[in-house]
């Protein structure tokens, strides 16, 4: 299970890519509607932060690695 986003209703919850959820908050566990299958909140936190992380510093590093020089 992996949040996919926060819309206004809550946030998208994706269950083993079968299918989809929202839930209003992240509470201490997380039900999937469809096959009652539970995931931590703070583990799913967790994911979506430390996707964000790499998502980021993948970026800085590819900004920092093609610096350019021009010379007159």
């Amino acid at each position: 299970m992996h949040i996919d986003g926060k819309i206004e209703d809550g946030y998208v919850i994706i269950c083993d890519e079968d299918h989809s959820f929202v839930a209003n908050h992240l509470g201490l566990a997380v039900e999937c509607t469809h096959c009652g299958r539970l995931a931590l909140g703070v583990d799913l936190a967790e994911l979506l932060f430390s996707s964000y992380e790499r998502e980021h510093s993948t970026r800085n590093d590819a900004m920092e690695t093609s610096t350019v020089t021009i010379s007159r």
